[in-house]
């Protein structure tokens, strides 16, 4: 993690960046003048030089259209970098950049809402199974597990109770037992099944199986129980007879609302005993 506010943990990153080692203060910096004050820049004025570059660069993939709100946003949930908004502002002034407002007029024209909306430009909704492969593996400026451990810090650190739950549905289900794997998730329900390292882990589990799933296998559900078992975790795996993969999403031709239900009710009462209200 890069805390751009405290000036210590960037002699590191500036090392990285090939910037000279210079002491976090500069002592008798009101003495120094001319060419003496310009080689030695303070550690404040070399943290802002990296992230000088860090904004340019995202305000140049947006381009040119991020102010210093949705940078700032970037910065703190995409990238994971701690610095204030004021900042940000101060150094995309000093840079001359500034984000596309929207003018603040009275339209003259209204939206129609029966008609047909134009195609999604963006391509990121799947309706098939190939095209959620396909999506699934296109590349990504910020990976998954960037934006969910940022997403993670930022609600625990609003939870009243300090806890935390994830609930995953078919490949969400992937994610949430990779959250609980490496971030202090109280809770985790999910509707698939995925192993890997629970040593760093303290959640309890919920896991709701499909009788007959082609993408969780029996025996990828047995591994991971026994995973959990080894670990001396809290797990409950509750299987529902003739039902398929996606049997709690209505949107689904395998969708059975009794399940479903039932499933539903069962995750309530374990993120209330687990969580809280």
């Amino acid at each position: 993690m890069l805390v751009v506010e405290d000036l210590d943990p960037l002699e590191d990153r500036l090392s990285e960046l090939g910037s000279p080692a210079a002491p976090s203060v500069c002592p008798g910096r009101a003495s120094m003048t001319g060419p003496q004050a310009q080689a030695s820049p303070c550690a404040r004025r070399r943290a802002d030089t990296v992230l000088s570059e860090t904004i340019v660069e995202i305000h140049r993939r947006s381009r040119g259209t991020y102010g210093a709100p949705r940078v700032h946003a970037e910065l703190r949930l995409g990238m994971d970098i701690r610095v204030g908004r004021k900042r940000v502002e101060r150094l995309m002034r000093a840079q001359g950049l500034q984000g596309i407002t929207r003018r603040r007029r009275r339209g003259l024209t209204r939206r129609d809402a029966n008609a047909i909306p134009n195609d999604d430009l963006v391509a990121r909704t799947a309706t098939t199974e190939e095209e959620a492969d396909a999506l699934r593996r296109r590349r990504r400026w910020t990976p998954t597990w960037r934006i969910a451990t940022a997403w993670s810090d930022a609600l625990a650190e609003r939870s009243s109770t300090g806890r935390l739950g994830v609930v995953g549905f078919s490949m969400g289900g992937h994610w949430a037992v990779w959250l609980s794997q490496h971030r202090p998730v109280a809770a985790t329900v999910l509707y698939a099944a995925r192993a890997g390292d629970f040593g760093a882990s303290t959640s309890r589990y919920l896991v709701h199986a499909a009788d007959e799933d082609r993408f969780v296998s029996d025996a990828a559900l047995t591994r991971m129980e026994r995973a959990l078992v080894d670990h001396r975790l809290d797990v409950t795996v509750h299987r529902y007879p003739g039902t398929g993969h996606w049997f709690a999403e209505a949107d689904r031709p395998e969708y059975d609302p009794a399940a479903a239900g039932l499933a539903w009710r069962r995750t309530l009462r374990f993120l209330r005993a687990t969580v809280g209200p």
